[in-house]
């Protein structure tokens, strides 16, 4: 390992050390899985955390809706989103 790979993964090890699950891409499936052995594969990432935003609907229908930071109608929907 060179000093440019070990700077890559820096951030890699410390969320491990953190408790963070680490993922791997497969090539041949062409998707992210969790793994905790840093040392086999090429390419790693920090699971992504679900994102929560409320959606509230636009005063004109054509825009549809909006992204808002609190839910202050009862016709607004929370949503969050999902991570495979």
């Amino acid at each position: 390992m060179d000093r440019k790979r070990a700077k890559e993964l820096l951030p890699i090890i410390q969320a491990f050390a953190d408790g963070k699950t680490i993922q791997y891409f497969n090539i041949r499936v062409c998707d992210w899985y969790d793994t905790d052995d840093c040392t086999r594969h090429s390419e790693y990432r920090i699971k992504p955390e679900p994102r929560e935003f409320i959606l509230v609907p636009s005063a004109e229908e054509k825009l549809g809706w909006r992204l808002c930071k609190y839910q202050l109608t009862t016709d607004a929907i929370k949503v969050r989103e999902v991570i495979e």
